[in-house]
């Protein structure tokens, strides 16, 4: 998908779709988050800003809604530049997406550690 259509019809229709095909014939699934698909508004501290990203706000329940699914297992965030990170919006950004898609049982565990 295009970040046009991305923008077009919504992040969440986006995802859904994108992880319906991840998880057809698959014990587990995971995703990978540029954060450089964020907004810069939301997340400047990335390599290769682009405007009209993906918005915080918008991402956040979407990836609530993984931690209710037992196959997603996996998650990796990309494209962090904490030397263009003024301020730790960024840093920020990246702990609310992490969290949210974590369940509560599994938050506890990765703040643990």
């Amino acid at each position: 998908m295009t970040m046009d259509e991305v923008l077009d019809r919504g992040f969440a229709a986006c995802f859904d779709e994108a992880r319906a095909v991840v998880k057809q014939g698959t014990a587990g699934w995971g995703l990978t988050l540029d954060l450089d698909g964020l907004d810069p508004l939301d997340a400047p501290g990335t390599g290769t800003p682009v405007e009209t990203g993906i918005r915080l706000a918008d991402a956040l329940p979407v990836l609530a809604g993984c931690s209710h699914d037992p196959s997603f297992v996996a998650m990796e965030l990309a494209e962090y530049n904490p030397l263009r990170d003024f301020g730790g919006h960024t840093a920020q950004a990246a702990i609310q997406l992490v969290c949210a898609a974590l369940a509560p049982d599994r938050r506890r565990k990765a703040l643990a550690a």
